[in-house]
């Protein structure tokens, strides 16, 4: 029930009682002349219709009969940041502690927002001022991607475990859009992950869906942005690991930013050191670039992300192999070398990782904490000589 007390009139006056708004609503009505000249039926009718239109124009419940109306209105979401400095899975408040410490300012995870009302929401935004990146479109469209492989005779791989038997592209479009209808009340979030590792056997069967992913997103939370991975990797001995044919997912429709994870590959001996890679990306990262050309990317209109590796551990699901860990300089040489080759932004892989045991990360190692802040630190010196 609402009380008249309650209403508020369309100049923003406060209505205190019932009398002041009976009195409010006798000042509006005509004259007794004109009452005289039209009859008092008419008057009757009038005064329903002027009560009835003050009463329905001011009250709460028509907001919450026209939602969309006002859906916007008061939500104040910070822009994307021009010089993202990320760090992925950063699922605690310990983790986002330890992260905000070392100069992370948007955390990135592979799950639906953390709400503001949360704890964590209000450790990030009141506490840390963080913003956040969620990835429930990937997640989504991973599971889309998986049931039409095994709809198309693919055995099902590691890439894809499981069929996801509901999931068509009308569920998968419904769910991405009830995703974000869920968070575009959030102003701690200003982007979206919609692209990470793509299955082999289907190179470019995103390229159809991101940007209808992207009308969702662009049209009910504006201002967020579609951010698509890919990755390459830094083999032994200074090698070069890249397929451009990855990068046939990419389309300007459908990814607002572009976002490189460049990672060691796993290795049989975990007493190798970190020196056997090339942290620099010297040859890899102009190959990367002609290959992000070749297929439509403008750096000018679509920002490119890098992604460190600040993580080493032993893979629960290769037994036997290792991710090695990265030194500090190791970690700050890779981050330098993004920025100087066109990033705009850094983004730290990663506080948690469900795939290692004995998991090292900046929250645990101090070498890996010294190598992102010495990192983001060289980066942000890059962008201020720049001007960019």
């Amino acid at each position: 029930m609402i009380r008249l007390t309650q209403l508020i009139s369309r100049t923003g006056t406060t209505i205190t009682s019932r009398k002041a708004y009976v009195a409010r609503i006798i000042r509006m009505a005509p004259s007794w002349a004109t009452v005289q000249r039209l009859g008092g039926l008419t008057l009757g009718v009038l005064l329903l219709l002027l009560l009835g239109l003050t009463l329905f124009g001011a009250s709460p419940f028509f907001s919450h009969v026209f939602p969309a109306q006002q859906s916007q209105a008061n939500v104040v979401r910070p822009p994307f940041p021009t010089h993202l400095i990320g760090g992925f899975s950063i699922y605690g408040v310990a983790d986002a502690r330890n992260a905000a410490a070392n100069g992370i300012q948007t955390v990135v995870n592979y799950r639906t927002a953390y709400p503001t009302q949360s704890a964590m929401g209000r450790e990030l935004g009141a506490t840390l001022h963080m913003t956040q990146i969620e990835a429930q479109p990937w997640e989504l469209l991973y599971q889309y991607e998986c049931h039409r492989l095994i709809l198309r005779g693919y055995p099902q791989s590691a890439e894809c475990a499981q069929n996801y038997l509901t999931m068509s592209l009308p569920t998968l479009l419904a769910a991405v859009k009830s995703d974000i209808l869920s968070l575009r009340e959030n102003n701690q979030v200003v982007g979206v992950w919609a692209l990470d590792d793509w299955p082999a056997t289907d190179l470019g069967g995103a390229k159809a869906i991101l940007p209808q992913i992207a009308a969702i997103v662009h049209t009910y939370a504006p201002g967020v942005k579609v951010i698509c991975g890919f990755g390459a990797g830094l083999g032994p001995n200074g090698a070069d690991i890249l397929n451009t044919d990855y990068f046939d997912n990419f389309t300007p429709q459908g990814c607002d930013v572009v976002a490189m994870y460049i990672y060691s590959v796993s290795v049989a001996d975990p007493t190798l050191s970190p020196a056997i890679f090339d942290w620099s990306m010297r040859t890899l990262l102009p190959k990367v670039r002609a290959g992000l050309l070749a297929h439509g990317w403008n750096p000018k209109t679509t920002p490119l992300i890098g992604i460190p590796q600040a993580f080493g551990g032993t893979r629960l699901d290769a037994p036997g192999t290792y991710e090695i860990t990265p030194t500090a300089d190791d970690i700050a040489l890779q981050s330098q070398s993004f920025c100087a080759g066109g990033a705009s932004g850094i983004a730290y892989y990663a506080w948690q990782s469900s795939g290692l045991g004995a998991l090292q990360t900046a929250a645990n190692n101090t070498n890996i904490a010294e190598g992102v802040h010495g990192g983001i630190e060289l980066c942000q010196r890059l962008w201020k000589t720049s001007g960019k």
